[in-house]
């Protein structure tokens, strides 16, 4: 693939398993702008990207040290 993806982060979080934020497939509607906003309202940081629903979004997963419940979230909205 020659292509270079770049996304910029837009949310970095905690989340449960049971979390919306794994969320893959959205009813036509706001139902997507509003996942948006609330996972960047989850964020620890404050990146100054903002993510709309004419984005295409990556979300990485990764695992906690100490939680076995819950996993660290990262979002990106593709440049």
């Amino acid at each position: 693939y020659e292509e270079e993806l770049v996304y910029d982060i837009f949310s970095v979080h905690r989340a449960a398993l049971s979390d919306a934020t794994y969320t893959l497939f959205f009813e036509a509607g706001d139902a997507y702008e509003k996942y948006l906003q609330d996972e960047k309202e989850k964020s620890w940081y404050d990146t100054g990207i903002a993510a709309d629903g004419d984005d295409q979004i990556l979300v990485l997963v990764t695992c906690t040290a100490d939680q076995k419940d819950e996993r660290i979230v990262i979002l990106g909205r593709k440049r």
